[in-house]
């Protein structure tokens, strides 16, 4: 076959048959090429079937950033997040933003977990569940892990008397 355009191609009047030339451009290797039909028909077979799942199939573990933070389930088919924790110091706060959506925080340093709803823009703050009663909505309060808005972020702030091992989790839009 002499080289020509696309453009100087013709097209099949009539099916394809599987032992019919396609011409393809090779991008790795920056020139054309020419597969079968047959084989076209094999590749996207295979596509389709790897992109559709059974219930006996799982999804791998999926990573979120970085191999700290994952979306995984456990054995028993729950959906599980992994997050890195990280230390609040005491009397000190972490930024974590602007939005709307739910805050869960857990103290990993003694057991402790709270939820607490962010309204953005109406810049407030609820405490959802706190069975410990070890968090508050709002700042500097004593003895307490603190989630409160302050000019243009919510804040997670440690007021607890010793520094803190803390998962965050922020489901937001």
């Amino acid at each position: 076959m002499a080289d020509v355009t696309i453009t100087q191609l013709t097209s099949i009047g009539a099916g394809l048959d599987s032992a019919d030339e396609v011409p393809v451009w090779d991008v790795s290797g920056a020139v054309s090429r020419k597969t079968t039909v047959a084989q076209m028909n094999v590749g996207m077979a295979a596509l389709a079937a790897a992109n559709v799942f059974s219930q006996a199939q799982q999804v791998p573990q999926l990573l979120v950033d970085d191999a700290n933070h994952s979306l995984d389930t456990n054995g028993a088919g729950a959906f599980v997040f992994t997050s890195q924790r990280m230390t609040i110091v005491n009397a000190t706060a972490v930024a974590i933003g602007t939005g709307i959506g739910l805050l869960f925080l857990l103290d990993m340093t003694n057991g402790y977990v709270a939820c607490f709803s962010i309204q953005g823009g109406l810049q407030a703050t609820q405490e959802i569940f706190d069975p410990s009663s070890k968090f508050t909505a709002a700042k500097n309060g004593a003895t307490s892990i603190n989630v409160y808005w302050e000019t243009s972020s919510y804040y997670v702030q440690n007021y607890s008397g010793v520094s803190k091992n803390v998962a965050m989790f922020l489901l937001t839009a």
